[in-house]
């Protein structure tokens, strides 16, 4: 197969790029390394016992009615009841189950 100038061409961007990457780093990952501001954002989880419907909906995948019927099956004694008491599905859980926690109720 013969290679055209354009191909010939490309390979030698290709090539250069490739070194330029290796010989002097990539100037953005260093820069968020130092950048306090670049840092992961830590996000406080969600009390399913004690949240409101509207911070609940606040939670990925959580719609209006998943948020009522998450109100609607309280007290909860651990975050995995949602699925075991067909709460929410399975999968939406395993999108949300970092996110959120199970605090004992207040006693009032």
């Amino acid at each position: 197969m013969a290679r055209t100038k354009g191909t010939t061409f490309s390979f030698f961007l290709m090539g250069f790029f490739s070194y330029l990457v290796l010989q002097l780093g990539c100037p953005t990952t260093a820069a968020a390394a130092d950048d306090p501001a670049a840092q992961p954002v830590q996000i406080e989880a969600v009390d399913i016992n004690s949240a409101s419907a509207e911070k609940l909906m606040e939670l990925p995948h959580i719609s209006m009615e998943l948020a009522i019927k998450i109100t609607g099956g309280r007290p909860y004694q651990n975050d995995q009841e949602l699925v075991t008491r067909e709460i929410i599905p399975p999968d939406i859980y395993d999108k949300i189950k970092g996110r959120i926690v199970t605090r004992a109720p207040q006693k009032k």
